[in-house]
């Protein structure tokens, strides 16, 4: 029990940070491609492959918080013009 909910915890806090962004959306699409290129080559040993796939679901997570970002800036900037 207490594992469960240390991880929890850890879960909580990672999606916290993740939320401030503290990587930048480059950056972050890097490690991306960087993680594809590993798995595409094998590189990523099984034993830390689950590791690394949620790595890259909180990337991708990022990613996609960016881009939701700048899409609700457009349509505030479009909504002004009119």
């Amino acid at each position: 029990m207490t594992t469960f909910i240390a991880l929890n915890r850890l879960s909580i806090l990672k999606l916290f940070f993740m939320k401030k962004k503290t990587l930048s959306y480059q950056t972050a699409m890097d490690e991306l491609k960087a993680l594809e290129n590993a798995l595409d080559n094998n590189e990523i040993p099984i034993d830390l492959l689950a590791e690394k796939l949620q790595r890259a679901d909180e990337l991708i997570q990022l990613c996609q918080s960016y881009l939701r970002d700048l899409e609700q800036t457009l349509k505030d900037k479009n909504k002004e013009s009119y």
